[in-house]
């Protein structure tokens, strides 16, 4: 199949890619270059306007025409840029049948299972069934390819560190070929290993900061944040688990990490702010955030950025399951990560 350039992609169906910058959103098989208006401003991306644009791109775009041959659209900033400066989260999906070239990249990329049916994605020769709620880490070149063998689209959440790694020098390898499984069982060989929470096989060791656990399934992340509830509720968090390299006990990347949250109905968090940008998808549930006094509603399936050193407070109208990334491991090596609670006004804004 011929590689068609950008603007021949975009000039074939212009309407469309204007509905997609209207919601601050652009495909990544075809899009302008950026400009940056200003610094990042907070945003919620709103999931059930912007699944019909991702499904609509099956007329657009056939697998197979682009460079960057992914079907998914990158959350643009309103102020210009990614979603943040150092992540760019945007939504993908595949569609029965379909299959996404191989390729590595120096950035590193985190999948969260959003829905459907077959979809799956091979890493150095292991196969990831892609399950609701899961979290799948791709760290930086490491060989990954996607496919559907199910019935239904499958949609997922990417998080990727490009906006920070470009800055020193962003690349990619291309391959003709769809990888070949390797591995004979059903399970990676890394879920297999560290199969039991707090348990290690003897001689464990962690290669890089990366974690060697690249698949972590919602049963799991579920059962640990609602045990961790039963202990009590912070009145920041409610109840928050970080996804961890089980070798380390530190970050699960080493450019981002990332949290399973949930609120109870009713909840009203207190304030806080951090250094850094954090996205919060809202897995499912309803409520709002607010974020330097403007109140942001959000619903299941949304994105919401919060800015750097921003005051920020969670309200949930229904039990609310949130993930959470943050680029706190960037910068906690410098010395460069803070937080603060606001103590004034009962810890309310």
């Amino acid at each position: 199949m011929t590689i068609l350039d950008a603007r021949t992609l975009m000039d074939r169906a212009p309407e469309y890619h204007a509905r997609l910058n209207a919601m601050a959103t652009e495909a990544l098989w075809a899009h302008d270059p950026w400009v940056i208006k200003g610094p990042p401003v907070a945003h919620v991306w709103r999931y059930k306007d912007i699944l019909p644009l991702m499904m609509e791109s099956k007329i657009h775009y056939t697998m197979g025409e682009a460079e960057e041959d992914r079907r998914a659209l990158n959350y643009l900033n309103p102020n210009g840029g990614g979603s943040s400066p150092t992540c760019l989260a945007g939504i993908q999906v595949i569609f029965p049948g379909e299959f996404a070239d191989c390729h590595r990249h120096s950035a590193s990329a985190c999948r969260f299972v959003v829905g459907g049916d077959g979809g799956f994605t091979v890493q150095d020769g292991q196969r990831y069934t892609m399950g609701a709620g899961d979290l799948i880490l791709t760290p930086s070149w490491i060989w990954h390819d996607h496919g559907n063998d199910g019935k239904e689209p499958t949609v997922w959440m990417d998080y990727t560190d490009m906006m920070f790694i470009s800055w020193g020098g962003l690349f990619r390898e291309d391959s003709d070929e769809i990888q070949q499984v390797t591995w004979p069982h059903k399970l990676p060989e890394s879920n297999m290993r560290f199969a039991a929470s707090g348990m290690l096989p003897v001689g464990s060791q962690s290669p890089t900061v990366n974690s060697p656990q690249l698949l972590y399934p919602w049963a799991q992340a579920e059962a640990a944040v609602r045990s961790l509830l039963q202990v009590g509720q912070d009145p920041y968090d409610c109840a928050m688990v970080e996804y961890i390299n089980p070798v380390t006990g530190g970050h699960c990347t080493a450019t981002q990490a990332h949290y399973m949250q949930l609120l109870v109905k009713g909840f009203h968090g207190k304030a806080r702010r951090r250094t850094g940008y954090s996205h919060c998808h809202i897995v499912r549930g309803s409520g709002y955030t607010i974020i330097a006094g403007q109140r942001f509603d959000w619903e299941s399936g949304d994105t919401l950025m919060i800015p750097n050193w921003t005051w920020y407070e969670h309200v949930a109208h229904d039990e609310t399951f949130i993930h959470h990334t943050n680029d706190s491991p960037i910068r906690e090596p410098f010395g460069l990560h803070r937080e603060e609670v606001l103590t004034e006004n009962g810890g309310h804004q």
